[in-house]
C-alpha cells in the first residue's frame, strides 16, 4: 500500500523538485550573478525575425495571461466547483491561488530586477523578476487542464484541449518578451515557479483521492 501511494505522488513530487531547483539555477546565473548572454541573444532573434504584423496578435495573447482576464477565469472556475457541490477542489483552487500571489509577490521583492528598456506599449514600473503572466497563466490553465480530463468529454477533445491550452500559456510567455515588457529569464522563471505551485495542488489532490474518488463534471460526453 505504502508502495502505490508513493507511486501516485512521484510525479508531482518530481515536478515540484525540478521546477524549484530551474528557478534558483535561473534566479542565480541571471538575477544575482548577473549574466544576461541569454536574455540578450532572445531579444536578438526576435527583433531579427518577428514581423511587425505579429506585435497586435501577441498584444492580445498577452490580454490572456493579464490579471484581469485570470481573477475573472478563476472565479468563474471556482463558481462552478461550488454549484457541483466539490466544495474541496473550489478551496483547493482557491489556495493556491493566493499561493501563488504571495509567491510572485514576495520574489518580486527579494530579487528587485529592473524591467527591460523599451517596451513596445505602455512602461510598467513594478519588478520584473519572475513575470506573473507566464506564472499564473501556467497555473490557471493547467488547473483547467486538470478539470478537463474529469469531464465525460471524448479522450480526442481533451488531448486537443489540453494541447491549445499548453500553446496558448506559451504564446502567452512568449508575448511578455516580444513586447519587452520581460526578459526571457523571466519568463522561465514564471513557469518554473508555476510548475511547482501546480505541482503542489496536484499533491494535495493525490491525497484526497486516496480518501475518495473525485466527482467528474457531468458534460456530455458526445463531444
Amino acid at each position: 500500500m505504502s508502495r502505490s501511494i508513493n507511486y501516485s505522488i512521484m510525479l508531482p513530487v518530481s515536478l515540484f523538485l525540478i521546477s524549484t531547483g530551474l528557478f534558483a539555477a535561473l534566479a542565480h546565473e541571471v538575477v544575482v550573478g548577473r549574466k544576461d548572454w541569454f536574455d540578450t541573444h532572445m531579444f536578438i532573434f526576435l527583433k531579427e525575425h518577428l514581423q511587425p504584423g505579429f506585435i497586435k496578435l501577441f498584444k492580445l495573447f498577452t490580454f490572456f495571461g493579464s490579471p484581469v482576464f485570470l481573477h475573472s477565469s478563476f472565479a468563474i472556475v471556482v463558481l462552478y466547483l461550488l454549484s457541483a457541490k466539490r466544495r474541496k477542489d473550489a478551496l483547493a483552487v482557491i489556495i493556491t491561488w493566493i499561493i501563488s500571489f504571495v509567491l510572485l509577490n514576495g520574489m518580486k521583492l527579494i530579487f528587485k530586477r529592473s524591467r527591460p528598456d523599451l517596451p513596445l506599449f505602455e512602461a510598467l514600473n513594478d519588478y520584473s523578476f519572475p513575470s506573473g503572466h507566464a506564472f499564473h497563466s501556467f497555473i490557471f490553465y493547467s488547473v483547467v487542464g486538470v478539470l478537463v480530463w474529469e469531464t465525460g468529454w471524448s479522450k480526442k477533445w481533451k488531448i486537443m484541449l489540453s494541447i491549445a491550452l499548453f500553446l496558448l500559456v506559451l504564446a502567452i510567455g512568449m508575448s511578455r518578451i516580444v513586447l519587452r515588457y520581460h526578459y526571457a529569464s523571466d519568463v522561465l522563471a514564471g513557469f518554473c515557479m508555476g510548475c511547482a505551485c501546480l505541482s503542489v495542488y496536484l499533491m494535495y489532490r493525490k491525497k484526497r483521492n486516496r480518501r475518495g474518488k473525485v466527482t467528474s463534471f457531468k458534460l456530455s460526453s458526445e463531444l
